[in-house]
């Protein structure tokens, strides 16, 4: 058998050009070394925490349950079935959705807005981080979310869903993060 030393980076151009040499049987195979890093401390939590209530955690809690509540929304977001209400002035955190209220676009007149690329639990995880930074079991839906931080602009979420896959990485999901990764 002929091995072959290929450098790390190479053109689409040259490998296609050099194919029958450099991928026999019409087959590349990609071999990925990971290491994983475990950050370990002297001590595993502090040694107390005293929890401070500013204005900002108010503000953060205010806003968990105006999200719960939907008490006030002026817009619908319909995904698949689902009607799902929501309050505009917290959805122009996204440019996408800002720019539908700031023209006179259909969503801006008739107060709804078809989402035709996502299913209703990712809509729903979406609109918590919007209203509160935050998403409940952030790691389950991490995938789905980060799948629409592009369409969105949501660079905020995309780096959290980031750092969730690096967090998370492991020998059975690294090519489907790589994939996921490489296509958003």
């Amino acid at each position: 058998m002929e091995t072959f030393c290929i450098p790390k980076f190479l053109e689409v151009k040259e490998l296609l050009e050099k194919k029958d040499k450099l991928l026999p049987g019409n087959a590349l195979t990609v071999c990925i070394e990971l290491t994983e890093f475990i950050e370990s401390s002297r001590f595993n939590s502090p040694i107390f925490e005293v929890p401070l209530k500013t204005a900002e955690h108010q503000i953060i809690d205010n806003l968990k349950d105006l999200f719960g509540s939907k008490a006030g929304t002026d817009v619908v977001l319909v995904v698949g079935d689902k009607k799902i209400p929501a309050h505009k002035t917290l959805l122009r955190r996204s440019p996408v959705f800002s720019a539908m209220f700031t023209h006179q676009l259909k969503e801006n007149k008739e107060n709804e807005i078809d989402i035709s690329d996502m299913d209703p639990d990712t809509c729903e995880k979406l609109l918590e981080f919007i209203y509160t930074d935050n998403v409940s079991d952030f790691n389950e839906v991490s995938e789905r979310l980060y799948k629409v931080t592009d369409k969105y602009q949501l660079p905020t979420l995309k780096v959290l869903c980031e750092e969730s896959f690096c967090k998370n990485v492991n020998v059975g999901n690294a090519v489907q993060y790589l994939v996921l990764l490489d296509r958003h």
